[in-house]
Protein backbone atom coordinates (compact mmCIF):
# COMPACT_ATOMS: atom_id res chain seq x y z
CA UNK A 1 0.00 0.00 0.00
CA UNK A 2 2.78 2.43 -0.87
CA UNK A 3 3.11 4.89 -3.77
CA UNK A 4 4.29 3.51 -7.08
CA UNK A 5 6.78 5.05 -9.52
CA UNK A 6 4.23 7.79 -10.27
CA UNK A 7 4.41 8.88 -6.59
CA UNK A 8 0.61 8.69 -6.22
CA UNK A 9 -0.57 7.08 -3.03
CA UNK A 10 -3.35 4.48 -3.42
CA UNK A 11 -5.52 6.42 -0.95
CA UNK A 12 -5.61 9.33 -3.38
CA UNK A 13 -6.78 7.11 -6.21
CA UNK A 14 -9.35 5.49 -3.95
CA UNK A 15 -10.65 8.98 -3.12
CA UNK A 16 -10.85 9.79 -6.83
CA UNK A 17 -12.83 6.61 -7.43
CA UNK A 18 -15.22 7.51 -4.61
CA UNK A 19 -15.74 11.00 -6.00
CA UNK A 20 -16.46 9.70 -9.48
CA UNK A 21 -18.97 7.16 -8.17
CA UNK A 22 -20.77 9.33 -5.64
CA UNK A 23 -20.46 12.75 -7.24
CA UNK A 24 -19.38 14.38 -3.96
CA UNK A 25 -15.96 15.36 -2.67
CA UNK A 26 -14.60 14.53 0.79
CA UNK A 27 -14.98 17.40 3.26
CA UNK A 28 -11.24 17.76 3.85
CA UNK A 29 -10.70 18.31 0.10
CA UNK A 30 -13.05 21.30 0.29
CA UNK A 31 -11.14 23.06 3.07
CA UNK A 32 -8.75 25.88 2.29
CA UNK A 33 -6.01 27.65 4.17
CA UNK A 34 -6.17 31.45 4.04
CA UNK A 35 -2.81 33.23 4.15
CA UNK A 36 -2.07 36.97 4.01
CA UNK A 37 0.16 38.15 1.15
CA UNK A 38 1.90 41.53 1.34
CA UNK A 39 0.92 43.89 -1.52
CA UNK A 40 4.46 45.39 -1.86
CA UNK A 41 3.38 48.93 -0.97
CA UNK A 42 3.03 50.71 2.32
CA UNK A 43 3.91 49.59 5.80
CA UNK A 44 4.07 45.90 6.60
CA UNK A 45 2.56 46.78 9.99
CA UNK A 46 -0.72 47.93 8.38
CA UNK A 47 -3.18 45.03 7.84
CA UNK A 48 -4.71 46.91 4.88
CA UNK A 49 -1.51 46.28 2.91
CA UNK A 50 -2.19 42.55 2.76
CA UNK A 51 -4.57 40.54 0.62
CA UNK A 52 -6.01 37.14 1.53
CA UNK A 53 -5.05 34.18 -0.64
CA UNK A 54 -6.85 30.86 -0.40
CA UNK A 55 -4.71 27.73 -0.70
CA UNK A 56 -6.82 24.75 -1.73
CA UNK A 57 -5.82 21.13 -2.38
CA UNK A 58 -4.67 20.45 -5.95
CA UNK A 59 -7.16 17.61 -6.45
CA UNK A 60 -9.94 19.97 -5.45
CA UNK A 61 -8.89 22.39 -8.18
CA UNK A 62 -8.67 19.60 -10.77
CA UNK A 63 -12.16 18.32 -9.99
CA UNK A 64 -13.56 21.83 -9.92
CA UNK A 65 -12.22 22.39 -13.43
CA UNK A 66 -13.59 19.04 -14.61
CA UNK A 67 -17.04 19.86 -13.25
CA UNK A 68 -16.98 23.32 -14.77
CA UNK A 69 -15.99 21.96 -18.17
CA UNK A 70 -18.65 19.27 -17.99
CA UNK A 71 -21.29 21.82 -17.01
CA UNK A 72 -20.30 24.02 -19.96
CA UNK A 73 -20.12 21.02 -22.29
CA UNK A 74 -16.42 21.53 -23.02
CA UNK A 75 -14.50 18.28 -22.58
CA UNK A 76 -10.76 18.90 -22.57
Amino acid sequence: KSPGPDCLHPKVLHGVKRIMQSGSMPADWKEATIVPIYKKNGSKQDPCNYRPVSLTPVLSKVFERMLRDRALGQQR
